[in-house]
C-alpha cells in the first residue's frame, strides 16, 4: 500500500505546456511511489507523441478508479479551478503579467493551497488577492536524460557558422518582433550568423508555417532588410527525442519574453549547455542569474494591449515588461564575438539547473508536502464538505440525476417521449419528407441540454415529415452500420438528381451531428466523417459551443462539416472567423416550447419572488444573485429568491454545490435564498417560474460561446427575466433585460429597476411571448426541413467533390 495517494485533475496526453507539466508531476512522483489517478482534463485536441511504456503508465493512472478520497492536485489555468469534492485541494497554475484577472483570484480562494512555480508568482498572486497562507511556491524541473550536454546535433538545413536558436509559440508575449528587430539590425548579410526560430503558431491551423515566414518577410521588408542575414524557420512538429538535438545544434539561445509563467525552454537551453539570452524580469529569474545567463535589461512595465484574442481578458489591466533592444543586441554581438567566455557562462547555467531544478527534485518536493497533507499535519486536509441542503419539501439535492433526463424532459404540444439510454429509437417517417436522418448526440439519455435538445428536435422534425434516427452513446458503430447497411439495401449510399425528394426506403441520407467540443474524440470524429464522406453522405452538425482557445481545433472543425448550424450571429461570426465559409453556417435560433399556463401556481409565501434555474455550476452566478438578493431586502424586506438548481452528474458541479452551501452560510444568505435541488419535469419547472415576480440568469463569461437552453425553459413562464450581457444571451434581444456583468451591484440594480416599474415588466413579457412565437419548435424544425433539402439538392457527385475539396 502507498504512503501517499493523488488524485491529479489535468491535461495529460495533450501537446501543450500544461500538460507537459502534469506528466513530468505525475511520472516523477510515481517513480517515489505515489499511488497517482490520473483524471484528464481536456487542453487542445492534438495529442503527443508518447512512447508505449509512458503511455501505458498514464493510461493505468487513469484507470485507477480505486482512489476516491487523497490529496487533490488541479494543473490548470487559474481561472478554471475546482474543489474535488471531499478532498483536500491544490491549484497549480501559473500568469506571465504583474497581476492576475480576479476571477482567478476567486478561484484560487476556493482551493486549499495555490501551487505555483516561482517567486516572482508568489508575490503577484498574492498582491491580487490570493490569500497569503494558501501561496506556496514549487519550482517545476527539466528532465536531466533528456537535456544535457553531449547531444548529438541535428543538421539545420541553411545553418551558419554561428547559430542563434529561439524556442516559442508565435505569440507578441514572446517578444518576437523585438528579437526580429535586434538581430537584424545588429548582423550584416555577410556576418557567419543565422537565426533559428523553432515556432509553432496555436491560432491556426498552418503546418507548413506560411503565415509566421509571411510575416517575417513584411517584418524584413518593412526594416528594409530583405537581405538581411538569414533566419531559418522550423515549424513542424518535432519529436520528443529531436528537441534536444535541436538545442545541440545551436550556439545561443535567446528570447526576448515579455514574460513568463516558467519558461521551460530556457531551461531545456540552459541544461544543454547554451548561453541562454533573456528578460531579465518575471519567473524565469528563479533559476536564471547574471552569473548563469545573459539578461536583457527592461525598459519599463508597460500595458498589455488587447490584440483581439481569447486571452486579453486574461491580461486585461495587467503589465509585462518592455525588454530593451538596444540591451538585446549588446548581448547578441557579445556572446557572437565572444564564443568561449559565453560557453563557459552557458556551463556554469547548465551545472546551476541540473543540480537545483531537476524534475527529481521538483516531485521530492511536492512529495514532501503531499506527506505533510495525508499526514493530517497542520495544513491538512479539511472534512469533506457539507451536501446541499434543500429548504423546500422534496429530498435533498441529489449528487447525480436519477434516471435518463430523456423520461423528464420536454413533451411539447403533445405527449412525453422517452428514449431508453444507448438506444438508437426509429421516429415515424412521415409523407413528404427531404430524406432520411440520422442524428448524432454521445450524451443522449444523460441529464444534458443536448440531449435534451436533441429530443426536442427530432420529435418536431417527425411531426414536419422528416424521417429522422438518432444515435446515442456508441454512435460511432451506429453510424458506420448504418453505411453497410444502406449500402446493402440500396446499393451505395451516392446521391444521384432523381432521389432527392423520393422515398428513400431505409437508407440514411444525411447525419447530423450534435456537436460539442467534450462530446468526441477528435480523431473519431474526424475519421467518421471521412468514412461518410467516402460513401457519398453528406454531413452537418449543430455547434452548440465555440471554445476560442483551440484555434487549431475550431479550424478543422469549420471545414468540417456540409452545413454548420449554430443558433446565434455571435457564434457563426465565431466560426467564420475560424474559417467557416459563411455559405455553409446557417443560423437557426434555439427551438422553444410553448406551454398554456392556467394561473395556477405554488404558494410561495411573501413577495417580491426572484427565480433562478439551472445546474449548479460556478459560472452561474448564483452566489451573486443570492447576495444582490439580500441587498435588496433593504427595498423589499418580503423578497426571497428561489433557485431551481440541481446538481450535474460530474465533479465541477458537486464541488461547487459544497462551496455554494459553505459559502452561503458564511455570508449569511440562507434568509434571503430557498434552494430546490429535485431535478423536476420541465412542465413543473416553468409553472414554478411563473409564479416569479423576475426570473434572473446571472452567468459570467467563461470563454465559451454558445446559446442557453435554460433561457428557453425560463422564458417560457412568461415573466420578465433579467441576464448578463455575455455570449450565452447573445441571441436575445429586447425580450429580456440585460445587464454588463453579474457582479452583485449589478444584478441588485438591475432587480430594483423591472420590480418597481409594472410597465417595463408588461413590455418585456410582450416581447417574450412575440419570441416564442417566432422561434416555436415547429419553425425551428420546418428550418432544418429546409436546410436538409437544400444539402440534399447539392449532395451530387460533383457538388460532393466540392464539398470534400474544402475539408481537410
Amino acid at each position: 500500500m502507498s504512503l501517499v495517494d493523488l488524485i491529479d485533475i489535468g491535461p495529460i496526453f495533450e501537446a501543450v505546456g500544461y500538460a507537459e507539466v502534469n506528466r513530468n508531476i505525475v511520472l516523477h512522483l510515481h517513480k517515489l511511489g505515489v499511488d497517482i489517478r490520473v483524471k484528464p482534463k481536456p487542453l487542445g485536441p492534438v495529442h503527443v507523441d508518447l512512447d508505449p511504456a509512458t503511455r501505458a503508465i498514464l493510461e493505468k493512472m487513469v484507470r485507477n478508479v480505486r482512489i476516491t478520497r487523497a490529496p487533490a492536485l488541479f494543473v490548470f489555468l487559474g481561472g478554471f479551478f475546482e474543489r474535488e469534492p471531499g478532498c483536500y485541494s491544490i491549484g497549480l497554475t501559473m500568469l506571465e503579467t504583474d497581476r492576475i484577472p480576479q476571477d482567478w483570484v476567486a478561484r484560487c480562494n476556493l482551493m486549499d493551497e495555490v501551487w505555483v512555480p516561482s517567486t516572482f508568482n508568489r508575490e503577484t498572486f498574492i498582491s491580487s488577492g490570493v490569500e497569503e497562507a494558501k501561496v506556496r511556491v514549487m519550482p517545476l524541473g527539466v528532465d536531466k536524460n533528456r537535456f544535457h550536454p553531449g547531444v548529438s546535433p541535428m543538421p539545420i538545413p541553411g545553418r551558419r557558422g554561428f547559430a542563434f536558436l529561439s524556442v516559442f509559440e508565435w505569440i507578441p508575449r514572446k517578444g518576437y518582433d523585438i528579437l526580429l528587430r535586434a538581430y537584424l539590425e545588429e548582423f550584416r548579410p555577410d556576418e557567419d550568423v543565422c537565426l533559428i526560430l523553432r515556432v509553432h503558431d496555436n491560432s491556426a491551423y498552418d503546418p507548413a508555417g506560411s503565415r509566421i515566414k509571411s510575416e517575417i518577410f513584411a517584418f524584413q521588408r518593412a526594416a528594409g532588410k530583405e537581405a538581411g542575414p538569414p533566419i531559418l524557420v522550423i515549424p513542424s512538429v518535432m519529436s520528443a527525442s529531436d528537441i534536444p538535438r535541436l538545442y545541440a545544434a545551436a550556439d545561443c539561445f535567446v528570447l526576448p519574453t515579455r514574460g513568463e509563467g516558467w519558461n521551460m525552454t530556457a531551461i531545456e537551453a540552459m541544461a544543454c549547455g547554451l548561453p541562454t539570452i533573456c528578460t531579465g524580469w518575471s519567473s524565469h529569474l528563479d533559476f536564471m542569474t547574471r552569473e548563469t545567463s545573459l539578461l536583457v535589461d527592461v525598459e519599463c512595465l508597460e500595458p498589455v494591449p488587447a490584440f483581439g484574442i481569447p486571452n486579453d481578458k486574461v491580461y486585461a489591466g495587467s503589465r509585462w515588461a518592455r525588454p530593451s533592444v538596444a540591451h538585446l543586441r549588446a548581448l547578441m554581438r557579445w556572446v557572437y564575438e565572444n564564443r568561449s567566455k559565453a560557453k563557459e557562462i552557458g556551463m556554469r547555467g547548465c551545472r546551476d539547473v541540473l543540480q537545483r531544478f531537476t524534475w527529481e527534485k521538483a516531485a521530492t518536493r511536492m512529495f514532501a508536502r503531499l506527506q505533510e497533507i495525508q499526514g493530517n499535519e497542520p495544513g491538512g486536509p479539511r472534512p469533506q464538505g457539507p451536501a446541499l441542503r434543500p429548504v423546500l419539501p422534496g429530498g435533498p439535492i441529489p449528487a447525480s440525476m436519477p434516471g435518463p433526463a430523456a423520461s423528464r424532459r420536454r413533451a411539447g404540444a403533445g405527449g412525453g417521449m422517452s428514449f431508453p439510454r444507448g438506444v438508437s429509437v426509429e421516429l415515424g417517417s412521415g409523407e413528404g419528407r427531404p430524406g432520411t436522418v440520422l442524428m448524432v448526440a454521445p450524451s443522449l439519455g444523460k441529464p444534458c441540454g443536448i440531449s435534451d435538445y436533441t429530443m426536442s428536435l427530432v420529435e418536431h422534425l417527425r411531426r414536419c415529415g422528416v424521417s429522422a434516427t438518432v444515435a446515442g452513446p456508441g454512435w460511432r458503430e451506429a453510424v458506420l452500420a448504418s453505411i453497410t447497411k444502406s449500402a446493402a439495401a440500396g446499393g451505395s449510399l451516392g446521391h444521384s438528381p432523381q432521389t432527392h425528394g423520393g422515398d428513400l426506403g431505409g437508407r440514411i441520407d444525411i447525419v447530423h451531428f450534435q456537436y460539442e467540443f467534450v462530446l468526441y474524440d477528435f480523431n473519431e470524429l474526424t475519421s467518421t466523417v471521412a468514412a461518410l464522406r467516402a460513401a457519398g453522405v453528406p454531413v452537418v452538425a449543430t455547434a452548440h459551443d465555440f471554445v476560442p482557445g483551440l484555434w487549431r481545433y475550431n479550424e478543422v472543425v469549420a471545414r468540417l462539416f456540409s452545413r454548420i448550424i449554430v443558433h446565434s450571429q455571435k457564434a457563426h461570426d465565431a466560426y467564420c472567423g475560424a474559417g467557416a465559409d459563411p455559405a455553409r453556417v446557417v443560423v437557426i435560433p434555439m427551438g422553444c416550447t410553448r406551454y398554456e399556463l392556467d394561473g395556477e401556481a405554488p404558494d410561495i409565501g411573501s413577495r417580491p419572488a426572484v427565480g433562478f434555474f439551472g445546474f449548479c455550476l460556478p459560472h452561474k452566478g448564483m452566489i451573486e444573485l443570492a447576495m444582490a438578493a439580500q441587498e435588496v431586502r433593504r427595498s423589499y424586506p418580503g423578497l426571497r429568491c428561489f433557485m431551481l438548481s440541481s446538481v450535474a452528474p460530474y465533479p465541477s458541479s458537486r464541488a461547487f454545490a459544497t462551496t455554494l452551501v459553505e459559502t452561503m452560510d458564511r455570508l449569511g444568505l440562507a434568509e434571503s435564498v430557498t434552494l430546490i435541488g429535485d431535478y423536476l419535469p420541465e412542465r413543473e419547472v416553468v409553472r414554478f417560474l411563473h409564479a416569479m415576480d423576475v426570473n434572473v440568469l446571472p452567468y459570467r463569461d467563461h470563454g465559451l460561446i454558445g446559446t442557453s437552453a435554460a433561457a428557453r425553459t425560463v422564458m417560457a413562464a412568461r415573466k420578465p427575466m433579467i441576464v448578463t450581457d455575455v455570449p450565452f444571451f447573445s441571441d436575445l434581444g429586447p425580450e429580456v433585460y440585460k445587464i454588463p456583468s453579474a457582479d452583485p451591484g449589478e444584478i441588485a440594480k438591475a432587480l430594483r429597476r423591472v420590480l418597481s416599474d409594472p410597465e417595463l415588466r408588461a413590455e418585456l413579457v410582450q416581447r417574450m411571448d412575440e419570441y416564442l412565437e417566432r422561434n416555436d419548435w415547429s419553425v425551428a424544425a420546418m428550418r432544418h426541413a429546409a436546410m436538409y433539402k437544400q444539402v440534399l439538392q447539392e449532395a451530387t457527385p460533383r457538388g460532393m467533390a466540392e464539398v470534400s475539396s474544402r475539408v481537410p
